[in-house]
């Protein structure tokens, strides 16, 4: 699917450095693991789309009514229900894969 290969090119992007300002934040002051790990992060949010001629846009990309949307975002209190949760990783591309697979595994195999 054509989905498959843009998160391709989005996990390349990621491995060639992405954006350099976007990293880790420090381990915690008491020396203990972090709730959320953070391999390598390179960017601060990630999203995919997959719209079909009969889906709906809307005014921005993340308002349409779409046939797949996936979107990450740091956690922080007003950043909605797509935060980055324990289990995931704050590198949002990591995540992104994660909860892509978690979509593609629901699709029929007839998918492409």
């Amino acid at each position: 699917a054509i989905t498959d290969r843009v998160m391709a090119a989005m996990e390349a992007a990621d491995g060639s450095g992405g954006d350099s300002r976007c990293t880790c934040p420090p381990w915690p002051a008491d020396g203990l693991k972090p709730a959320i790990p953070c391999d390598g992060k390179t960017a601060h949010v990630a999203y995919i789309l997959m719209a079909e001629k009969t889906d709906t846009n809307g005014d921005s990309h993340n308002n349409g009514r779409y046939a797949m949307y996936i979107t990450v975002s740091q956690p922080a209190a007003d950043h909605g229900s797509n935060v980055i949760r324990e289990g995931e990783n704050l590198n949002p591309v990591k995540t992104l894969r994660m909860r892509y697979d978690a979509w593609r595994k629901k699709q029929p195999a007839s998918f492409k």
